[in-house]
């Protein structure tokens, strides 16, 4: 049995129905409405990323640059397809948009993660842990109510790239 490649490239219009097809039947990933993806894919093709294989999408990291502190990357959303965990996909698109964030000149990465996920419930009992030999330092706490009435906490995170 061969290695699957993985082939990591910038978005286009042409993914949008993927993408949005991939969120849309994830249970961790809140689903937007299509024309948000178009205009990530129209706007923000150098920071938003697509992983396939067999010219499908199993995965995507969907960024962008801070208008208010261009040396902050924001990553918003982060997906790989259940079938492909395990085979180096996340890291492989964290590389890629390290690699362009330091292009264009950002020197740090920040993202959230909802306190009521399976990860965030781990990393809330952290200050700070270890990532890729860097530190994650949580940032501040966002509160909202869900659909239910129940608080739900999003935690920012940062990083230097």
């Amino acid at each position: 049995m061969s290695e699957e490649k993985i082939y990591i490239r910038n978005i286009t219009p042409d993914d949008v129905e993927s993408i949005y097809n991939l969120v849309d039947g994830s249970l961790t990933l809140r689903t937007y409405d299509k024309y948000l993806y178009r205009i990530l894919s129209e706007y923000f093709t150098k920071t938003c990323l697509v992983a396939e294989s067999d010219n499908e999408i199993v995965g995507f990291i969907l960024c962008f640059i801070s208008q208010d502190d261009p040396s902050i990357l924001f990553i918003w959303q982060i997906f790989v397809r259940e079938t492909y965990r395990g085979k180096l996909v996340t890291q492989k698109l964290n590389k890629q948009i390290r690699d362009v964030a330091r292009e264009m000149g950002c020197t740090k990465l920040h993202f959230t993660i909802a306190s009521d996920s399976k990860l965030g419930k781990s990393m809330k009992k952290l200050s700070s842990i270890p990532f890729n030999s860097v530190s994650l330092h949580g940032l501040f706490l966002k509160s909202t109510k869900s659909d239910n009435g129940e608080e739900k906490i999003d935690i920012l995170y940062e990083t230097i790239i």
